[in-house]
């Protein structure tokens, strides 16, 4: 059964601990350096930032596995500080920017273009291994109905850096409230999960905030490694975590994403739940 390692303690002080080419795939979302909103959670400080990401970068390259992939996620104007970094630490290869839209807005500048993008370096530990076979982005209807496409299939599995179809920011719905600021789409990091590692692997992110990342892993069926500084921040995680494999409203977007619909599927999808909830390890 799965396992999670989630401790109340900074990115350092967890990877200190974790043996040299060991964990399979790293997904963070780091702080920008942007001093968002004169941030009172986290060090949001550009040059804390700046002198801090070369640290986390060097410990993330001893660490992951040769050929795995790191994705981080970064802010449009300080895309340049983390590629800078990302070229210059010893191992780490960078490989392309993936995007995705972050929400709908309103709000838009009359000088400039609205920053409504989320940017995801895409790195390797030296040559990045092929990325999995996963449902990525549908074909267009219009290809799959051309008489020229000889083999129609509803996925091409080839994989554009734009990913127009999921939004990378959750959005507050029933089932899942937001509980942090800058909380991520269950949805579009189970994607990279699934694209970079296998069943059974180890992810980790040792900037794991809301949790977001622990419960993709759960829901791809890999392990988890992470930590998050902020006590308060750490606590509501750690109950999101938990609600997510116990939660029965939980269970119902979950049976809505599997599609799940006859009874005994249902019946074998609550067994299988509840014997997560029991073996599943909170560290």
């Amino acid at each position: 059964m799965n396992k999670i390692n989630f401790v109340n303690k900074n990115c350092l002080e967890l990877t200190k601990d974790i043996e040299d080419n060991s964990i399979d795939l790293i997904i963070i979302d780091p702080p920008y350096g942007v001093n968002f909103l004169n941030n009172k959670l986290y060090n949001d400080d550009k040059d804390f930032v700046k002198t801090e990401s070369k640290k986390w970068l060097k410990e993330i390259s001893r660490i992951l596995k040769e050929g795995s992939h790191l994705y981080i996620f970064v802010p449009t104007l300080e895309v340049d500080l983390w590629v800078s970094n990302v070229k210059e630490t010893e191992g780490l290869k960078f490989n392309n920017i993936i995007a995705t839209q972050t929400h709908n807005t309103n709000r838009y500048l009359k000088n400039n273009f609205s920053f409504d993008l989320q940017l995801v370096l895409y790195i390797s530990k030296g040559k990045a291994k092929r990325l999995n076979k996963v449902d990525y982005q549908k074909t267009s209807q219009s290809w799959l109905n051309d008489k020229r496409n000889t083999n129609p299939k509803e996925y091409s599995y080839k994989y554009s850096s734009f990913h127009k179809e999921l939004k990378s920011n959750h959005k507050n719905n029933k089932f899942n409230k937001i509980s942090h600021g800058n909380q991520k789409s269950v949805e579009f990091v189970k994607l990279l999960i699934e694209l970079s590692s296998d069943e059974n692997d180890t992810v980790l992110d040792c900037f794991t905030g809301s949790g977001t990342t622990a419960i993709s892993s759960l829901l791809s069926n890999r392990n988890f490694i992470g930590c998050e500084l902020n006590k308060d921040i750490f606590e509501k995680a750690e109950e999101r975590i938990k609600n997510t494999i116990g939660n029965l409203d939980f269970l119902e977007e979950l049976k809505q994403y599997y599609n799940l619909q006859n009874k005994k599927e249902l019946n074998r999808f609550n067994k299988l739940k509840e014997k997560v909830f029991k073996e599943i390890k909170i560290f």
